[in-house]
């Protein structure tokens, strides 16, 4: 239980925490107060790793030792069995509260990528897979999974956006923008923003 708490593996950590607790509360004959200790035992090992690798969100931490402290308070055998769910149903919510701060700073760092070297010729998803350390398939099926969009449409749409700004704003030739836009090859280019826009760039100026 601690291994899989100091390597942060939480589903782990309920799975193994559920069994032991159930253990505890459905095979042993023992006075409720020797429960408590039992349980509280785990739960407070558990908070303690927590606390000291700084897991979860400020406010779920602090949470985690109310929920603890109710588990302390038990009257009888079906409260404290109640106040265990209680505090698996709440581990739970903490580590979905994980998983959606590392998806959006996920999320955030393909954009922040995309923002910054979308003009960037050789900028591609596997550039991006590159600069993460993973691979295209991983790459583009967790940004799908995350966001709903394909990660090269993604990109395709920053570039076409700024074609546009540039082709209302500046006077710059087609091929100029093709070029600032990230794109290597003007007919390329052409074709993407026809698909995106209905319209080729020429036309799109006028």
């Amino acid at each position: 239980l601690i291994s899989a708490c100091k390597s942060e593996e939480w589903p782990e950590v309920v799975r193994l925490f559920s069994l032991i607790s159930g253990q505890i509360l459905e095979e042993s004959s023992a006075d409720i107060s020797v429960l408590k200790v039992q349980l509280t035992e785990c739960m407070n090992a558990i908070a303690q790793q927590v606390y000291q690798n700084h897991c979860f969100f400020e406010a779920d931490a602090e949470k985690l030792s109310d929920v603890i402290f109710k588990v302390v308070g038990s009257g009888n055998r079906e409260q404290l069995k109640q106040e265990t769910d209680s505090f698996i149903q709440f581990f739970k919510e903490c580590t979905q509260h994980i998983k959606e701060k590392e998806s959006l700073e996920f999320v955030n760092k393909v954009q922040q990528i995309i923002e910054e070297q979308y003009a960037d010729q050789d900028m591609s998803v596997a550039f991006i897979a590159d600069l993460l350390n993973t691979n295209v398939k991983v790459l583009s099926a967790a940004y799908k999974q995350k966001t709903g969009k394909g990660l090269l449409d993604v990109i395709n749409s920053k570039r076409i956006q700024v074609a546009k700004k540039m082709l209302l704003e500046t006077n710059k030739s087609i091929l100029e923008i093709s070029t600032e836009a990230g794109y290597d090859n003007v007919n390329t280019f052409i074709r993407v923003f026809k698909r995106y826009c209905g319209i080729t760039p020429g036309k799109f100026r006028e």
